[in-house]
Formats: C-alpha cells, sequence, structure tokens
C-alpha cells in the first residue's frame, strides 16, 4: 500500500477515515434522490478507495454496484446495499485503527 513508509501509510490512513463517512453521506442521497449516475460516481470513487487501501474484495464488490445502478432492481435496494458498504468500511476502519495502534507501540 505504501511501500512500507510509514508516514505515507499514516497519511493515506487518515485520508481515507475522513472520506468515508463523506462518501456514505453522499451515497445515502443519491440513493435517496434517486440519482443514479451520482450513485454510480459515489460507487466508483468508494471503489478506488477500497482499492487503494487494499481491500481488493469490497472494490470488486463496489465495481459490480457501479454497473448496476441503472437496473431498476438494483435501484430498490440501493439504501439496503449502501448501509451494507458502510457496515464493511467501518469494519475495515476499525482493522485500520488497531494496525496504526500496533505501529505505533513497534
Amino acid at each position: 500500500m505504501s511501500g512500507g513508509n510509514s508516514a505515507l501509510m499514516k497519511d493515506m490512513i487518515s485520508i481515507f477515515k475522513k472520506q468515508v463517512p463523506e462518501m456514505i453521506t453522499s451515497m445515502k442521497a443519491s440513493a435517496g434522490a434517486k440519482n443514479w449516475e451520482i450513485l454510480r460516481k459515489n460507487f466508483h470513487k468508494a471503489k478506488a478507495s477500497a482499492s487503494i487501501m487494499g481491500m481488493s474484495k469490497l472494490a470488486s464488490h463496489l465495481a459490480s454496484l457501479e454497473a448496476m445502478t441503472n437496473d431498476p432492481g438494483f435501484q430498490s435496494e440501493a439504501v439496503e446495499v449502501i448501509v451494507e458498504i458502510e457496515t464493511s468500511f467501518l469494519r475495515a476502519m476499525d482493522e485500520l485503527d488497531q494496525f496504526m495502534i500496533i505501529s505505533q507501540t513497534s
């Protein structure tokens, strides 16, 4: 992720933790407004963030969602899907917090 540069890693984690709540809020607002193009862009941005942080499974899931935003079946479940994504990102942020604690003690 950062080539072993701990300062860079800390910066990346800090930026990621700041972006996640903003992305989730924007996803929820887009889905609530039924603005599927903005939601697609939000999934794209979240996919890139997840990929950069090494979360390949989540990035792959977000890529699938990005492709499905115009599907009426998906649209009816968009809010539930976003809650699942939020849970995944929150879990990842907890793991990153634990990583930062461990890296500070070593």
